[in-house]
């Protein structure tokens, strides 16, 4: 089995005592066996989640916008940021 082979192997696998690259190993098993891990987990993935939320309320704004429904100032004031980093944000 060559490097690749190896890799793809440990990227699928779901139980970390069954990944043969020792690197890929202690980390998996880092985040799925210790208390730390599961807490910096835990905070990536409500990172991710707030920043998937932030994405869908600004292109749900931009949207709006767009079809004349939405001020870019009232958009501006539902994101929080000023008329001009909106613009920007949504690069109008």
């Amino acid at each position: 089995m060559d490097a690749l082979d190896m890799l793809v192997h440990d990227i699928r696998c779901m139980d970390p005592k069954e990944m043969r690259l020792e690197v890929l190993r202690r980390r998996a098993e880092f985040f799925k066996e210790t208390k730390r891990g599961k807490m910096e987990m835990c905070k990536i993935a409500e990172e991710l989640m707030e920043k998937g939320r932030e994405e869908g309320a600004l292109a749900t704004l931009v949207s709006l916008v767009k079809r004349g429904v939405l001020s870019i100032a009232d958009a501006a004031k539902e994101m929080k940021v000023s008329e001009e980093a909106f613009k920007k944000m949504a690069m109008l």
